[in-house]
């Protein structure tokens, strides 16, 4: 786990749906932490992405960022229960399967609104885009 006496640098700004601080620059809506690598650290590559090392999505502090290609980056994000961002169980996830094959009827919808999650994480729970490993 990432400690650091520094503590976060929280941008006030507007996020987007992931949580994300943005700021317009040139017409153009950018991340506010990768604006703030680019500035203090180097420029990012196209294949880049700045992981916060403090897993606080709004923090800008340049001590708290660092490069990572993309596809290592997935790696950084634990997957499940164990994301801190998780709405559902492992036992959710089985539910929805069974629910779904078992009753047959219902609609991807209907199951969103029960679980309180989105049509596409039904979706993607359904056609093992996510939730996998369970």
């Amino acid at each position: 786990m990432f400690k650091s006496k520094i503590p976060c640098r929280i941008s006030l700004r507007a996020t987007n749906p992931r949580g994300h601080c943005v700021i317009k620059i040139d017409g153009k809506t950018k991340y506010v932490h990768r604006v703030e690598f680019e500035n203090q650290v180097r420029k990012l590559q196209d294949t880049e992405v700045v992981h916060h090392l403090c897993r606080n999505k709004r923090c800008y502090e340049i001590t708290h960022l660092e490069a990572r290609f993309r596809d290592e980056h997935s790696k950084f994000h634990s997957t499940g229960e164990e994301n801190f961002n998780h709405v559902l169980y492992e036992q959710d996830v089985r539910d929805i399967r069974s629910e779904y094959y078992l009753v047959g009827d219902i609609s991807y919808s209907k199951m969103a609104e029960k679980y309180n999650v989105t049509k596409s994480c039904i979706m993607a729970i359904l056609t093992g885009r996510s939730w996998s490993h369970v």
